[in-house]
């Protein structure tokens, strides 16, 4: 199982970073009290495995399409209630408006589930996915195969 790392760079300018690590990094600069900015290079081996990455990558994206799927499907029992008084049927007008509030409920919730699971992808191309967006600390393979998209550790809980 092979290992990725993660390399957290702190530099005065870019080509400072540059000089100091030629792969992928995050360029965070602070400055010294009085003087010029040091640069730091900090190594960080990353919890999660190459092949843990891959299967949550996967994971994320069955997400989106199941989500996107439920959206096709909630946005059109979402729409508008055609209030026909003759036609004869089960529903009521009290029951077609009861299913079209709660279809707009579920559309809600899987907008809101899908702009989360964009965020982790993202997250994931930029290479802080599974870093917990509150303490910074790994967030377990465990948790992240079971929320795919949660940006927070269980001891952070979920976002406010």
């Amino acid at each position: 199982m092979a290992k990725s790392w993660n390399f957290i760079v702190l530099a005065s300018d870019e080509w400072t970073v540059e000089s100091v690590v030629s792969t992928a990094y995050v360029p965070r600069s602070y400055g010294c009290s009085g003087g010029t900015p040091d640069t730091e290079v900090i190594m960080q081996e990353s919890h999660l495995t190459s092949e843990q990455m891959s299967e949550l990558e996967r994971e994320l994206q069955r997400a989106v399409e199941r989500v996107e799927r439920s959206i096709k499907t909630s946005g059109k029992a979402a729409r508008p209630v055609k209030l026909d008084q003759t036609s004869v049927g089960r529903l009521s007008r009290i029951d077609a408006l009861q299913n079209q509030h709660l279809s707009q409920g579920l559309q809600a919730r899987d907008n809101a589930r899908y702009a989360e699971l964009s965020d982790a992808l993202e997250r994931l191309q930029r290479g802080d996915y599974g870093l917990c967006v509150g303490c910074g600390g790994p967030i377990p393979f465990e948790r992240l195969i079971v929320f795919p998209e949660t940006p927070r550790c269980a001891t952070c809980g979920p976002a406010e």
